[in-house]
């Protein structure tokens, strides 16, 4: 874990960003889901898991 081997985080790079291609109105309902699990929830995670050891 980032905290046994540096003793805590000092910067974090929390960004995601995937597309399925080719155009966006053509994009299946599984692809919008896995886009936004990727380009949303994957980067609320990151936050809900860092920020409270960064605050500390």
């Amino acid at each position: 874990m980032v905290l046994d081997a540096f003793g805590g985080t000092h910067l974090l790079f929390n960004n995601a960003g995937v597309g399925a291609g080719g155009f966006v109105w053509e994009n299946s309902a599984n692809d919008w889901q896995w886009i936004f699990g990727v380009n949303v929830m994957d980067v609320a995670n990151g936050l809900r898991a860092f920020v409270p050891i960064m605050l500390k």
